[in-house]
């Protein structure tokens, strides 16, 4: 087994509560980071390993900052909308689940398309992703007729010096994928 890509043990969970219009919080939570645990992230993929052998995969919604002291210095997880106490019993152990463990192919059979996308996302380096976007963008202009947002926002991604102002540039693009969904027909001008 490659250590690399295995799962990692991250914490048994002892307690399930629901936080009203937010989700399922579980602790204690992710360990402090060390040698042996990396720094975890809100949007980390996760394996959920239940008491009765079943398993889910999902991803880690934010890191709630409740209940954390020195004696207490794990942070607890929340998880997303669509989980319920009752689908976490205590007992369940939760993993990180890293890129190449067979947890994406699990999630793509599933149909989670956008937590296989996530996971990807989170394995590329950081400072690679603005470039990772553009090349992903360039591959979409270079099939459609150009689109003024879409043109700035590759012009920002292959710019390092303009990084500053990808927000305002994802969020026009955004701003045109909302509409388009809303309407029967999509005019990107």
């Amino acid at each position: 087994m490659n250590s690399a890509t295995d799962p990692l043990f991250l914490f048994r969970v002892e307690d399930v509560f629901e936080i009203q219009q937010r989700g399922c919080v579980l602790l204690p939570g992710v360990p402090a980071p060390s040698d042996q645990i990396p720094v975890i992230r809100k949007e980390a993929a996760i394996l959920l390993r239940r008491p009765d052998g079943s398993e889910r995969a999902t991803f880690i919604r934010a890191l709630e900052s409740i209940r954390r002291d020195k004696f207490h210095p794990e942070v607890p997880i929340l998880l997303p909308r669509d989980l319920t106490k009752e689908d976490v019993p205590i007992g369940t152990e939760v993993w990180l689940a890293r890129t190449g463990s067979g947890d994406l192919q699990c999630l793509w059979s599933d149909g989670d398309l956008l937590d296989v996308g996530r996971a990807i996302y989170e394995s590329i380096p950081v400072l690679r992703r603005p470039v990772w976007a553009a090349a992903i963008l360039d591959l979409c202009r270079s099939r459609h007729a150009s689109i003024p947002a879409v043109d700035s926002l590759y012009a920002i991604a292959d710019d390092t010096g303009r990084w500053h102002e990808a927000h305002d540039g994802f969020t026009a693009v955004r701003l045109l994928t909302l509409a388009c969904e809303r309407s029967d027909s999509c005019s990107p001008t």
